[in-house]
């Protein structure tokens, strides 16, 4: 595996999603896949959380 320096860190993480199955009803289908994360800094971590503790529940 070769090494690049790079200005920001990037990291795959697994994901799994539950979906409706389309053609059961009351059914669901899981389905998986990676996604490339960008890593931030504490600071604007605690930003999104406060933001993100603004929204009307449903939406958080």
């Amino acid at each position: 595996m070769k090494f690049k320096i790079t200005d920001t860190y990037t990291y795959w993480w697994p994901v799994d999603v539950i979906l409706p199955d389309p053609e059961k009803a009351g059914k669901t289908i899981k389905q998986s896949f990676e996604v490339q994360f960008e890593s931030i800094d504490a600071d604007e971590s605690e930003k999104l959380i406060e933001e993100i503790a603004k929204l009307p529940l449903e939406e958080q």
